[in-house]
């Protein structure tokens, strides 16, 4: 019997040793009896075992491997994320020992290249010829064009050209031995996005403009089309993927290119459970497996720019719109200070949208904020409606007549009477999205209005039929939130109005500005991307003296990052730093609190890691769950430091511990 190391797929610590009777390569899926439970697990190798002990026989032996570049991609994965490692590999493998014996039906269908040509302009051919030179080789491309600069036709002719290129190329990396795969394999290609609506339309152009399949990724597709797509991939097949960030860890055999579009999204950075940033992650799997990864963006993140001011990443940048023709957006400022409002929408904002219906255009009123009205008080007492579970405002959604939290999902039917003072006197603060529909519905009663929020566009088929009717100029007037404001291209949009600009800017994080000015970049960017005629912008603040606002109507982009970066370095924070977030929570506040300042008092010293904590966040509290933080700054990597901690610490059960390396989060 010869012994093999073996990742189990679940989240538990260290490597068991198994035994078999055959000769079984790394990188193998087997099946073994773990804790008297069937798990998956993947081989690492076959060294003799120093374990004495009774050693359990491998159960099964699944006809797939994952290349030796995964394992180190995985192994990177979870040293750098703290994680352990059986958990990264379930996310190569997600599925049950059950699931991935289950037979497919052979329905492929014929994936030859047809491509549709597009003139690409000089700026776009310029790029192409650019990113033509690292297609061969692990490179990082930062592809940064503004907004309507055509960077998705960019990266499909560098897909096209790799998909033309590898067409029928042997593939040495596919073990005939293992897979059912010839050994003729053609190139494989991975397109992340952050957000689902997105991939849906992001694959319906690829497949019109190449001719072939394109499978989608994500959470909402079925186990029965993630096995079929996942088949593919580790078998070498042809394959084009648009995914959500967890599409990063498909096992392909013959990936040739990936592609993060969006990269300073948010959306890329996993909070919970398996906690990674799929667009950091990416970049190392290109360096594992030797191919380029082209990151895109109309708004880098400041990391990303930093890389390639530092010459890290390739700077490929599109500085004009795909037709030049079209003047850059008129910005037009509103003081909120100089109005007398009644209501969220001036009248010159309102003038303005009427104009531009009544000229057969769309308008696009941007409001980031699910609800009618944020927040609930007393007038008479001052008393705060909130979550009993959470400690933040209930919000009320006048569609559905009811508070809701949006962290814990609590419902309540709205009281007219306070709960302290009984009085009648409850009063809304703030503006949601459904507050701006009801304005729209009077101020323009003849217009076809939608409003799209996570509330009303919740499923994928409501996400594309939305999409399609705006695209099709069968809605007047748009009223979204950060759903509508990425990467959409519809050509009737001539007006975004920005009620409520100065919400953007308020927060705990140090990336506030950075994310305020990607999104206002974002959501005006949806306008103009026609050659028929210009745009406006309509941004009503009480400041419009507001540095960001004043870098927008400069459109110097560059400006804005260059100050961000000194001040990012001179607060010694990220890219300039290295920070890793210790996460506590607990039921009781009395010991969350008292374990954490037990762990505080555990934390070595040292005059080069700068500790801020235990911190209460702004949201203190979550599902009746209280919640500290402790952040770690250094100028090195902090990883092994805290691995030291976490081995002198007992972390009772009640206690919820967890780690973020480089954190998105700090609410």
């Amino acid at each position: 019997m010869k012994k093999y190391n073996i990742a189990v797929l679940r989240d538990a610590p260290g490597i068991y040793t198994y035994q078999f009777d055959q000769k079984l390569d790394i990188g193998q899926i087997v099946s073994i009896d773990f804790r008297n439970k069937e798990e998956l697990g993947i081989v690492l190798d076959s060294k003799d075992s120093a374990f004495s002990g009774k050693i359990k026989k491998i159960k099964s032996v699944f006809p797939y491997k994952i290349l030796n570049e995964y394992i180190k991609f995985a192994k990177f994965v979870a040293e750098y994320n703290i994680l352990n490692l059986g958990s990264v590999f379930k996310l190569i493998v997600p599925f049950s020992a059950d699931e991935l014996l289950f037979p497919e039906r052979n329905s492929q269908k014929n994936n030859e290249l047809k491509t549709i040509s597009l003139e690409l302009n000089v700026d776009q051919k310029r790029a192409v010829n650019e990113i033509s030179k690292y297609v061969s080789e692990f490179k990082t491309i930062l592809l940064h064009g503004v907004t309507g600069s055509g960077k998705t036709e960019v990266f499909l002719e560098i897909v096209k050209n790799i998909m033309k290129k590898n067409e029928g190329a042997r593939c040495d990396k596919i073990d005939k031995d293992i897979t059912s795969s010839a050994l003729s394999s053609s190139a494989q290609i991975l397109i992340l996005v952050p957000e689902i609506a997105l991939s849906m339309g992001l694959a319906k152009k690829i497949s019109e403009r190449l001719g072939c399949e394109v499978f989608l990724w994500h959470n909402s597709i079925s186990i029965v089309k993630k096995r079929k797509i996942w088949k593919k991939a580790i078998e070498g097949e042809k394959l084009i993927i648009v995914g959500a960030r967890s599409a990063l860890f498909i096992p392909f055999s013959n990936l040739k290119l990936v592609v993060i579009d969006e990269e300073h999204d948010n959306s890329f950075k996993q909070n919970e459970k398996v906690i990674y940033n799929a667009r950091d992650m990416a970049v190392y799997l290109g360096y594992c497996l030797n191919i380029p990864v082209i990151l895109s963006s109309a708004t880098p993140s400041v990391e990303s720019y930093n890389n390639a001011l530092s010459g890290k990443y390739i700077y490929v940048r599109l500085e004009n719109r795909y037709f030049k023709m079209i003047s850059p957006p008129k910005i037009k400022l509103i003081d909120l200070k100089k109005e007398n409002l009644n209501i969220c929408l001036t009248k010159s904002t309102i003038d303005e949208i009427k104009n531009c219906i009544e000229e057969k255009n769309q308008a696009l009123i941007f409001v980031n904020r699910r609800g009618h009205t944020p927040k609930i008080l007393c007038r008479s007492c001052g008393k705060k409606i909130i979550c009993p579970g959470c400690s933040t405002w209930l919000c009320y959604h006048a569609v559905l007549n009811e508070f809701i939290c949006h962290y814990c999902g609590f419902r309540t039917s709205p009281k007219k009477q306070c709960p302290k003072c009984k009085e009648e006197t409850l009063i809304g603060i703030g503006t949601g999205i459904e507050k701006i529909y009801e304005e729209c519905l009077q101020q323009f009663p003849e217009a076809k209005i939608m409003m799209l929020s996570s509330d009303t566009i919740n499923t994928n088929r409501k996400i594309s039929q939305a999409i399609e009717k705006i695209q099709n100029k069968e809605v007047d007037i748009i009223i979204g939130t950060q759903i509508i404001a990425k990467g959409h291209n519809f050509g009737g949009l001539k007006l975004v109005v920005i009620p409520v600009f100065d919400s953007m800017l308020y927060g705990e994080d140090f990336r506030l500005t950075e994310k305020a000015f990607q999104m206002l970049y974002q959501v005006s960017g949806r306008a103009g991307r026609s050659s028929e005629s210009s745009a406006k912008i309509i941004i009503q603040t009480y400041n419009p003296e507001e540095y960001l606002i004043k870098v927008f109507e400069k459109d110097n982009i560059e400006e804005f990052y260059k100050t961000e970066i000194n001040n990012r370095k001179l607060l010694k924070m990220p890219p300039f730093s290295k920070m890793i977030s210790i996460n506590l929570s607990s039921l009781s506040e009395v010991e969350l609190k008292n374990f954490a300042n037990k762990l505080i008092s555990f934390v070595p010293k040292k005059s080069d890691i700068k500790i801020l904590g235990p911190i209460q966040p702004a949201l203190y509290k979550i599902k009746s769950r209280y919640r500290l933080k402790i952040i770690f700054i250094s100028s090195f990597s902090l990883q092994n430091y805290i691995n030291n901690l976490i081995s002198k610490t007992k972390i009772p059960n009640s206690i919820k511990f967890t780690l973020d390396v480089d954190p998105y989060d700090f609410y």
